[in-house]
């Protein structure tokens, strides 16, 4: 298997939803543990995980009535129930993927640059699962039905 390092992070990304989808749990074991593993530097994280949340990006823009209109974007936090939550409440990681594909959503490709490298910015294991994250993100934005958009995540 080559070194993440040395795959294109769009490779990377997609091989990472193909193993999800079709639920070949030990092989994205594999792939996330040598992601992170071999990739001190965190740009290959950071590439991947920048493609995974363009992808989302994408996915939120194809489901809106009018995908080439002039909407702004944010983002509301609710618990299961439905009861809001502060969005400091999110873990760091996943905060700042959010933050990233509203960035990307409202053309700002600086900001979700800068929210992407804090995404991947915490420990291995934050980073873990905020990949992770990432790919049930986009894979649940696949199956969504055409609306608002609701993205599931841990707290804190």
């Amino acid at each position: 298997m080559s070194s993440p390092v040395e795959v294109p992070a769009r490779t990377m990304a997609d091989k990472l939803l193909a193993q999800y989808r079709t639920k070949r749990t030990d092989d994205l074991a594999e792939s996330l543990a040598l992601l992170v593993s071999l990739d001190p530097e965190r740009v290959a994280c950071s590439l991947v995980v920048g493609e995974l949340l363009a992808d989302c990006a994408h996915r939120v823009r194809q489901g809106q009535e009018d995908p080439l209109g002039d909407e702004i974007f944010s983002v509301f936090v609710r618990t299961e129930p439905g009861d809001p939550v502060e969005i400091d409440a999110v873990s760091a990681g996943c905060r700042a993927a959010l933050r990233a594909i509203v960035a990307h959503l409202n053309g700002d490709l600086f900001d979700r640059d800068l929210q992407v490298s804090f995404a991947v910015g915490g420990s291995r294991h934050d980073m873990l699962r905020v990949i992770v994250q990432c790919v049930c993100w986009v894979v649940d934005l696949e199956a969504a039905e055409p609306g608002p958009v609701e993205l599931s995540c841990h707290l804190g």
